[in-house]
């Protein structure tokens, strides 16, 4: 399918980049000889039609989300296009592109921020095939998209209300608010509509606005908080206060961060003791290398500390992700006996594109009959799966023999994901808290570019596989132990867990 455009584009003098490599790993892109600047509707109308197209024919997650969300996302079509012909300039179009990249609701798709793009063209300089992708066609365009990025940006995560809303526990809820506020309404306050719309249902319209996340315990989609960028600026809430009296009101919008609201550590790394030297505890907030690197010699030796201990509590709430061998090399590695050989599966569609993105990341091809069960998707023509594995070793001279518990959220995801499901598949620890946010059996994103915008667009590139044959982005990594705790309570779950484990 993509295939077919790349041809056409070719034969109507498109700029054609290519590198010399062996004929079985050839890669390329079209990009157009046009300026952004000078871009006109039918520009971007082709724009989202070279979109549309690679979803259609590489994006792993349509099925998935069609079940999680409860709508195809290529049925949109008609919806941003008109969006797109009613654009008066690049910036409305360039946040149409971003909305319809929020819409396939993955937090490993989106538009790659224009200075990200200049980072990655260094790093990958010497990397084929992305040193195609972020070639200097790509990056000389992202001066001109630099500006409208920020600026929405900022339209987005720079302003907040002036209450904080946050789902906690199954019901938005108004928290941070000022001592008037509480005089007037009373504590714990609660959202119940929106324009008199219930709140559960105008939700479920925010898809290409907001990440919705799912509710496993509740079986319900839900928001992280509610923010301007949601409903804008002069919605109506109906709220009700813990006597049930109900109010409308609306807030004022101040200038904020409104990004993620949960008051996490603010160091990626923490050890301490707890409980008469019977469990250490380790907070890692990150497994992105320049973040922890520092803090490795600090960690090797907290083991040597705990050596003894019955415990060890591993706490990865909050993050994000990074890079897997973050995880290996700190935590594993140092507390494991023999080696662990990890094997993981990759559905990936069988468009040329992806194929040929990802072929040197990619091992061998095994049969769909090795499962009990896979993603209905995945069992016809449109899906390979690929088997890589590594194997972990021991390093070092920890002793240490203990229980292990590890804490999740729900923002866990991406390499820390991948560690919760390590942890469950090889029972390297027990896992409490509440469901993680998935995607972490993954070995790269992949990265195409809009031929005329020259904008660069970050994707999921398969389907990870859990050991039961599920795909890891809707199942997620469930708890051993399921416990919510209440917003902003950061020590709550740790003390749970700690009555636990000495009560064992």
């Amino acid at each position: 399918m993509l295939a077919s455009i790349i041809i056409i584009a070719i034969s109507v003098l498109a700029l054609y980049v290519t590198m010399g490599a062996p004929p079985e790993r050839d890669f390329e892109i079209v990009l157009n000889p046009i300026h952004p600047e000078d871009l006109t509707v039918n520009e971007w109308l082709e724009d989202f039609q070279y979109l549309y197209d690679f979803v259609e024919g590489n994006y792993p997650f349509l099925a998935v989300k069609n079940r999680t969300h409860g709508y195809n996302w290529l049925d949109l079509k008609n919806m941003f296009e008109e969006r797109i012909r009613n654009a008066q300039n690049n910036e409305e179009f360039l946040h149409i592109i971003m909305a319809a990249c929020q819409a396939l609701q993955n937090r490993h798709t989106y538009v790659l921020n224009p200075t990200v793009v200049e980072t990655r063209a260094v790093e990958f300089s010497e990397s084929y095939p992305e040193n195609i992708i972020f070639s200097t066609h790509v990056t000389d365009a992202t001066d001109y998209w630099l500006d409208p990025y920020n600026r929405i940006a900022d339209t987005r995560f720079g302003t907040t209300y002036s209450v904080n809303i946050v789902y906690d526990r199954g019901v938005y809820v108004i928290r941070d608010y000022n001592t008037a506020w509480e005089q007037r309404y009373g504590p714990d306050t609660i959202v119940t509509h929106v324009d008199g719309v219930p709140i559960d249902e105008a939700i479920s319209m925010l898809y290409d606005v907001e990440y919705i996340d799912y509710d496993f315990a509740r079986n319900k989609s839900y928001i992280w908080s509610i923010t301007p960028r949601a409903f804008g600026q002069d919605v109506v809430f109906t709220i009700q206060n813990a006597t049930m009296h109900t109010a409308e009101v609306s807030f004022d919008v101040v200038v904020g961060s409104a990004g993620m609201p949960y008051p996490y550590p603010s160091t990626p790394v923490n050890t301490t003791i707890l409980k008469e030297e019977r469990i250490g505890y380790l907070y890692v907030g990150s497994f992105v290398g320049d973040r922890v690197n520092q803090y490795y010699d600090d960690v090797q030796a907290f083991y040597q500390t705990i050596e003894d201990y019955d415990y060890l509590i591993i706490d990865i709430r909050g993050n994000t992700g990074g890079f897997y061998s973050v995880w290996i090399d700190g935590i594993v590695e140092p507390l494991i006996h023999t080696d662990i050989l990890h094997t993981q599966y990759f559905a990936y569609r069988t468009d040329e594109y992806v194929t040929q993105a990802q072929s040197y990341k990619l091992s061998e091809i095994v049969a769909k009959d090795l499962f009990d069960y896979l993603p209905p998707e995945v069992l016809g023509d449109a899906f390979r799966i690929h088997k890589n594995w590594m194997t972990y070793r021991p390093e070092g001279d920890i002793e240490f023999t203990g229980e292990i518990a590890l804490l999740t959220d729900h923002v866990v995801y991406s390499a820390a994901e991948g560690f919760a499901n390590f942890c469950r598949e090889f029972d390297f620890a027990t896992i409490y808290g509440t469901t993680s946010g998935g995607d972490g059996i993954i070995i790269s994103p992949i990265y195409f570019v809009l031929p005329n915008s020259k904008l660069v667009i970050t994707s999921a590139s398969s389907i990870g596989l859990d050991a039961t044959g599920q795909a890891n982005e809707e199942v997620r990594t469930q708890p051993d132990i399921y416990y919510e705790s209440a917003f902003g309570n950061w020590n709550e779950l740790i003390n749970y867990v700690i009555d636990e484990l000495l009560s064992s």
